[in-house]
């Protein structure tokens, strides 16, 4: 299985990467019903987690990925794969939060999460796909 970035496409779901210092700016830029939500999910932008946004039309809006602290992060390095391995198949971007090595190491971690043996058990199923990031190719 080949570990390769998604098509870009104007309908790719942003993922906005949050620390918990970031946390509350990034709610005060939400819709209300939209930060009422993220709030009643107990998403605290701890390492891993991740809530979905619903959008008007039902699908999925966007993705808040909690990247925790510095502390936490410095015990392992694909933690954006934690976040990928969770979200249903669709295409998606990272839209804010991270920038340059960080960026680049959180978008390789996404693509190894993608990777199945599939030798003996045939074709795996289609995951959550990633475009590359500004820059990355």
């Amino acid at each position: 299985m080949p570990l390769t970035f998604a098509n870009p496409t104007p309908d790719a779901i942003p993922v906005d990467v949050v620390t918990p210092d970031g946390l509350d700016a990034l709610l005060d830029g939400l819709a209300p019903a939209a930060r009422r939500w993220v709030e009643a999910q107990g998403f605290t932008a701890s390492l891993g987690q991740s809530v979905m946004i619903a959008g008007e039309d039902g699908g999925i809006a966007r993705v808040l990925a909690g990247f925790g602290t510095e502390k936490a992060r410095a015990r392992g390095r694909v933690h954006m794969g934690t976040i990928a391995a969770k979200l249903p198949k669709g295409t998606y971007r990272i839209a804010s939060g991270l920038e340059g090595d960080a960026l680049a190491e959180a978008a390789m971690a996404w693509l190894l999460t993608g990777y199945k043996y599939t030798r003996f058990s045939g074709p795996a199923p289609a995951g959550a796909a990633l475009v590359a990031p500004d820059g990355l190719d």
